[in-house]
């Protein structure tokens, strides 16, 4: 029924008032008695019987509904999708994605007609407007979620429908069906390639290791995605500046993932670039994702640890063991011995807390234990201070119940940790340990973190006792925080201006969290592997005292932004930053000035690039520093080669919409009109409270009144 009536009092009082009605009508004109005739004996019941039931109705609080229809125009947004993968075929032997999207918004607006009121925009990172963005970096990642649940601020505050004409390959963002049915609107898809895709081989992965040294043999873990090539062999190559180092043969699968190692010994230190590729196969759907490239910061020699306490215990020997377990750190741990001079454990080696400082001012990290009542502790804290500002880690804990890291008060080095040592004076916690937010961000805990097993295991050990919260300065991080006890911070991280990392750990008795999740899901031991991870974390030089650039990653897929942290820039001074090619044509990048630092962003073509950032007073050059980083020539966007139908069909269906092929125009077409025609909701009105059903009492009363006169009753 279109149309309908709800009461608001209880219905069954509507069939007394029907009765009631009806008695009324009939009473007043009783058969045999009247001088009218039978049926205008009959109108006047039905005009007075009428006009009662409708009084009684009217008191029962009724609520007239109806459905409701667009006016109008109805209006689509029409999202197209212009990311990179757009430019790879749509199909074997045809034109690419992005040509059969155009064709088919041609088709839909001729055959559309008036009828649609229709609102172009494309989409890829972000939304844009029809015209689009070419900026490689909006290009090179597709985020349809987070388009279509933004798009709904171009429906003009009408009901709409969206039509989303994309290949469905989405590498950012949330998922298209959750933005659709944040959306709110009808969503209707069309694929704008083959639904089958055609046989492609992708280099998706290249991992090795940050670091590595002259003349030592470093591993290339090479992952080869394959699809539709089963049976076919390739031959995956390793270069230098177009010299083949390393290869192997690979046998393509069906579908799925291949791990090919390659090595690589680099024979000069500095930033080497490596290009892994495999030649093209013929029939694939596309080479652009044949080629990877990566980079290696080759050392001369591995980092030099110097750690220092007063005297061994069962954590100096967990932290020795963990350092000594990085193949990029030579570690070397110092004990106080008799008559005021520091042993080298494991050797015969002495030094005085001089000779000692002399190591600590090359270090590239420093690690102190508790180093009260240690001789010379002065010199040893003043020089760790030193070599930190000029850019080295700092890893320092207090395990010692009674004073702890409080024992820095006033020292040289506890303007740079990352609390107020002043203050740390609360109650002394018996605290278990918890992964902060800020770790997780840092990765320390691994991308996905360790398996909840193994996590629950760790957090549920006895906790250390003796610990005071570590009240933080301003610009610091927690790493650590406390999960039993009470809440506090077990460990947190600064990095001082223009200085490297400082990490400091407020607790003793940290062996024991070795002890922790052998049996556990996924096999984690937690703290060790944090621990692991915070070592090449310290290991990233800061800048010192004077300007440096750093990339944010040497080697930047195609389509993201190239990045670069500057720091050393003073007071008064400001920053420039070049990306300057192979060919010397230099790119401004745009620049964020922050205290004592700079961050800058670029979006690049492919190629390799030096980076180079002034420091300027006045116009006039104060400081320089370079660095090398690369675009790589391929990117999400070409390793996720296959078109998704099943995401647009899925994003179509959580909506109420449908998906199409995009040749499919005029389906489309009938679908939205279709679209257009379905009912939007229902309409409401509550009758007593509108001046027309009481105009139709009077009208009906009146009418009975006039008979009745023309017929001369009273």
């Amino acid at each position: 029924m279109p149309f309908s009536i709800s009461i608001g009092s209880p219905w069954w009082w509507l069939l007394p008032a029907v009765v009631l009605g009806v008695a009324l009508a009939v009473t007043s004109y009783p058969s045999g008695e009247s001088p009218v005739t039978p049926g205008i004996r009959t109108l006047l019941r039905v005009l007075r019987g009428v006009a009662w039931i409708m009084v009684f109705l009217l008191a029962l609080s009724p609520v007239l509904k109806w459905p409701e229809f667009l006016s109008g125009r109805f209006r689509v947004i029409l999202l197209t999708d212009r990311s990179l993968s757009m430019e790879l075929p749509a199909g074997r032997d045809t034109g690419s994605r992005s040509a059969r999207a155009e064709a088919l918004r041609l088709a839909f607006r001729r055959q559309a007609g008036s009828g649609l009121d229709l609102v172009e925009r494309s989409f890829a990172r972000g939304l844009a407007d029809s015209a689009g963005n070419p900026d490689p970096a909006f290009r090179g990642a597709t985020a349809l979620g987070d388009a279509l649940a933004s798009s709904g601020g171009f429906a003009a505050g009408r009901p709409a429908a969206v039509l989303v004409v994309s290949d469905g390959a989405v590498t950012q963002g949330e998922d298209p069906w959750a933005g659709a049915e944040r959306l709110g609107l009808p969503v209707f898809t069309a694929l704008a390639a083959d639904s089958t895709p055609g046989p492609d081989a992708a280099l998706s992965q290249v991992a090795t290791n940050s670091t590595a040294y002259v003349g030592r043999p470093t591993p290339v873990l090479v992952t080869v995605r394959s699809r539709g090539l089963a049976g076919r062999d390739a031959t995956l190559e390793l270069r230098e500046d177009g010299r083949v180092l390393d290869r192997a043969r690979v046998r393509l699968t069906r579908g799925g993932e291949t791990e090919v190692s390659l090595a690589v010994t680099p024979q000069s230190p500095g930033a080497h670039f490596y290009e892994v590729a495999i030649p093209g196969i013929p029939g694939e759907l596309t080479e652009r994702n044949n080629k990877r490239l990566v980079s290696l910061d080759v050392l001369a020699d591995k980092a030099r640890v110097v750690m220092v306490q007063t005297s061994p215990s069962f954590d100096f020997s967990f932290v020795r063991r963990s350092l000594e377990e990085e193949p990029d750190l030579a570690g070397e741990f110092w004990t106080a011995g008799p008559q005021g001079v520091y042993l080298r454990v494991g050797t015969s080696e002495r030094a005085t807390p001089a000779q000692l400082a002399q190591r600590i001012a090359s270090a590239s990290i420093v690690a102190l234990g508790d180093l009260e009542g240690a001789p010379g502790a002065t010199a040893i804290l003043s020089a760790a201070a030193a070599r930190v500002r000029d850019g080295a880690g700092l890893w320092i804990y207090g395990g010692n119940p009674r004073a702890g890291l409080g024992a820095l008060r006033g020292t040289p080095v506890a303007p740079l940790l990352p609390f107020e040592v002043e203050r740390l004076n609360g109650p002394a916690l018996s605290l278990s340990p918890e992964p902060a937010a800020e770790s997780r961000g840092e990765a320390l805990f691994g991308d996905g973190g360790a398996s909840p097993g193994a996590m629950k295991q760790w957090q549920d050990l006895p906790p250390s006792s003796g610990v005071r919260d570590l009240p933080l300065r301003a610009g610091a991080r927690r790493l650590l925080s406390a999960s039993r006890g009470a809440l506090g911070t077990l460990g947190a991280s600064i990095r001082p201006p223009g200085g490297g990392r400082v990490f400091a750990l407020n607790t003793g008795q940290m062996y024991r969290w070795t002890f922790t999740a052998q049996g556990a899901p996924g096999g984690n031991d937690v703290f060790p592997a944090f621990l692991s991870r915070v070592w090449r974390w310290l290991n990233e030089p800061g800048a010192g005292p004077a300007l440096s650039v750093r990339p944010g990653r040497r080697v930047v897929p195609l389509g993201e932004l190239l990045t670069a942290d500057v720091t050393g820039v003073r007071s008064g001074e400001r920053a420039d930053v070049q990306a300057v090619d192979a060919r010397g044509h230099a790119t401004p990048m745009k620049v964020s000035l922050l205290e004592g630092a700079a961050h800058a962003e670029a979006s690049l073509a492919p190629g390799r690039y030096r980076i180079v950032a002034r420091a300027l007073r006045a116009g006039s050059e104060t400081g320089r520093a370079q660095a090398e980083a690369a675009v790589e020539e391929t990117g999400a966007e070409w390793i996720e080669s296959a078109p998704d139908a099943g995401s647009l069909a899925r994003t179509a269906k959580a909506s109420g919409g449908k998906s199409f092929a995009s040749t499919d125009t005029s389906g489309i077409v009938k679908a939205l009109v279709k679209e257009s025609r379905r009912p939007r909701g229902t309409r409401e009105s509550a009758l007593n409270r509108e001046a027309w059903p009481y105009a139709l009492v009077l009208a009906l009363l009146g009418a009975e009144w006039w008979i009745r006169r023309r017929r001369g009753l009273p």
